[in-house]
């Protein structure tokens, strides 16, 4: 749980300063993006980073997520939000077995014969952009309800799902550039 929560404020850190970037025109020590070029880079970049950070997220959630499930019975509304991020992280599935794959290929082809790694970094996270906006928006409820169904350690009692929050929800990252030709 620790290493999602902790990938998912990385993220979003990188989300905000690129959101500010985008909506003011200025890099984030005030100069001004002199092109759109710079913005479309900037991104590719952050695609490329939201796949790396987002992998503990796709390794560890789903296991949270299933805790999550038999905690949240008695709650239909957090049950329907642990529904939205198991469905979340199904959406990326493909993105993980083509990350899974080329782990494979790389013990078993010549380097040179795969796609390069910055560009496939960059197509899977954006393929997990998505589902990285349902994480990102819902960040403090799959706190809540992930600590809540946290099993208890030696000598403590189970914990219990608080309220359901009421904090306003994240817009989802911006969509990837669009390349005129």
């Amino acid at each position: 749980m620790d290493a999602v929560i902790t990938a998912l404020d990385a993220i979003r850190a990188e989300y905000d300063t690129l959101r500010t970037m985008r909506d003011s025109g200025r890099f984030s020590d005030g100069m001004p993006l002199r092109s759109p070029t710079v913005l479309r880079e900037a991104m590719k970049a952050f695609a490329e980073r939201v796949w790396l950070e987002f992998l503990p997220v796709l390794t560890h959630a789903p296991g949270v997520v299933a805790n999550c499930t038999t905690t949240v019975a008695h709650h239909p509304a957090d049950a329907e939000f642990v529904r939205r991020l198991g469905d979340a992280l199904a959406s990326c599935a493909p993105a993980m077995k083509a990350w899974q794959d080329r782990l494979r290929d790389l013990r078993l082809l010549l380097h040179k014969a795969l796609e390069p790694p910055g560009p496939m970094r960059t197509r899977l996270g954006r393929q997990v952009l998505p589902a990285l906006g349902v994480r990102l928006s819902e960040r403090t409820a799959f706190a809540r309800i992930a600590r809540s169904a946290a099993p208890a350690g030696p000598g403590q009692p189970p914990a219990t799902a608080p309220p359901t929050s009421t904090l306003p929800a994240v817009p989802p990252p911006p969509p990837p550039p669009t390349t005129h030709r």
